[in-house]
């Protein structure tokens, strides 16, 4: 169950301390990066669910994005995760 402090993205589910929303964009998308991505570098992943679809950017340039389905990245979240 998905609760307060909790972002969707795509079929994982980030919890508070996991990730930080780091901004709700003009087209409404909540963007989050991981919370272990370095904060002083600025070198960091943002991410942004959008339908059945995931968007992924880099936080220095962020009109760039990649587009993935929600099953792949779940799939490559999972395959990342394990190996921590």
């Amino acid at each position: 169950m998905d609760g307060p402090g909790t972002v969707k993205i795509g079929e994982h589910v980030a919890e508070r301390g996991k990730a930080h929303l780091v901004e709700v964009d003009s087209d409404g998308l909540r963007w989050v990066k991981a919370s272990r991505s370095g904060s002083t570098t600025g070198s960091c992943v943002e991410c942004a669910r959008t339908g059945e679809r995931v968007l992924v950017r880099d936080s220095k340039h962020r009109e760039q994005r990649l587009r993935f389905p929600g099953a792949q990245w779940a799939l490559f979240v999972s395959s990342i995760a394990g190996n921590r």
